[in-house]
């Protein structure tokens, strides 16, 4: 591997294993044989659990399931990282539930990529991140990570609504055929569903972005509102054609978040960078090829949001520290060196929406447990990467 590794065990992974995709509570047996799952994992090294509460099988499950599972990781030192539940109209609810799990069971506590997504959320950080420092001041260890970008990225069938989901893609592709379904989406996508985090409603068709697909490479980089009017067809029926004819495995961009938000999120002192990067064909993310660079190049040097020691503190010592790495994450004697090379004021991101594989520029080194992985824009084509494996506190 080119960089180190530090895995996750996914509470969908040990959902699934357990029951499958079944929209319904766990049985006594079932959650024991989860949380034996999870302390296996967690003795086999992984650093904590993760949670995806946006997607199936996450989304059929509770708070009270996750603290239960969460109990075991904190006993062995573990952390919880979350997509929660909903970061768009449920976002503020979604953080309460979050702070809940990690107060119940005494996790430490990671939101991944917070965000507050959709026009009538704009400007709700000031609320979830008051949320998080009164949780703090409490004595609770929580952070959040987030990239530097106003999109996100995702599965287009994470569009529809939960029932759809169950029994997993190919039941969603079968129930995609009958058009009394069809009808319901459609209507459920304007009204909405208690507990649904929408992801329609808070954008809106002009907003959602097909990046990858494998038979229609034409619809890559084109909205949902532009393919409908090519099409003379309604957007919602669009959808429901991409994901049939392509097995219900394609990707799509959300534009749904405001700047002044992403700034914000980034700005606070216990928020870390973290890309969220999917590695993707078609019009992927540029946060796969630019995150990193772009904070230091947008918003260290341009902006000047933060002061360059900042920003590597967030990109560094931080995530380390929070993953319990004692000898990583500083430029300090008896240190892995895990390294980047960089000029402050040339450093930048090049990669776009429409043009995502683009390298940055201004890194001349990557160093990674001491031997150089990277020169001047190009790899050496070694690989000192490792497997990194959590000491059980």
């Amino acid at each position: 591997s080119f960089t180190n590794i530090a895995s996750l065990v996914g509470h969908g992974t040990i959902r699934i294993a357990v029951m499958g995709f079944a929209n319904r509570k766990p049985r006594p047996e079932e959650m024991e044989a989860m949380k034996r799952l999870a302390a296996q994992a967690m003795e086999d090294g992984a650093f904590g659990l993760s949670s995806g509460l946006i997607y199936p099988p996450g989304i059929f499950s509770d708070a009270a399931e996750m603290i239960e599972l969460c109990k075991v990781v904190a006993d062995r030192g573990g952390l919880y990282t979350t997509h929660m539940r909903n970061e768009n109209d449920g976002v503020i609810d979604s953080v309460r539930e979050t702070i809940e799990v990690g107060e119940k069971s005494g996790v430490s506590v990671e939101i991944s990529h917070h965000k507050t997504s959709g026009r009538g959320n704009w400007g709700k950080s000031r609320e979830t991140l008051k949320l998080v420092d009164e949780a703090r001041e409490r004595g609770l260890d929580i952070t959040c990570d987030v990239y530097p970008y106003i999109a996100s990225h995702t599965l287009l069938r994470a569009l529809l609504p939960p029932w759809m989901q169950e029994g997993g893609v190919l039941r969603l592709l079968e129930r995609l055929r009958v058009p009394e379904n069809r009808r319901r989406i459609k209507a459920e996508l304007e009204t909405g569903l208690p507990g649904w985090s929408n992801l329609y409603r808070s954008t809106g068709w002009d907003k959602i972005v097909i990046s990858s697909c494998r038979k229609n490479k034409d619809l890559e980089g084109k909205n949902v509102q532009e393919i409908a009017a090519s099409r003379k067809a309604e957007p919602a029926e669009v959808v429901f054609e991409v994901l049939w004819e392509e097995g219900g495995d394609v990707e799509m961009l959300l534009f749904g978040m405001a700047e002044d938000d992403v700034t914000y999120i980034l700005k606070h002192p216990a928020v870390m960078v973290g890309s969220d990067a999917i590695p993707s064909a078609g019009k992927a993310h540029p946060r796969y090829y630019g995150t990193f660079p772009r904070v230091l190049g947008k918003y260290v040097r341009e902006d000047k949001a933060l002061t360059l020691a900042e920003a590597v503190r967030k990109m560094t010592s931080l995530p380390a520290q929070k993953l319990g790495l004692q000898d990583r994450g500083m430029v300090k004697r008896g240190m892995w060196a895990d390294l980047v090379v960089f000029d402050p004021e040339t450093i930048a991101d090049r990669a776009t929406f429409s043009d995502p594989r683009r390298y940055p520029s201004g890194i001349h080194y990557v160093l990674v447990n001491g031997q150089i992985a990277a020169r001047e824009g190009r790899t050496t084509g070694a690989l000192p990467g490792r497997i990194l494996r959590k000491t059980p506190s």
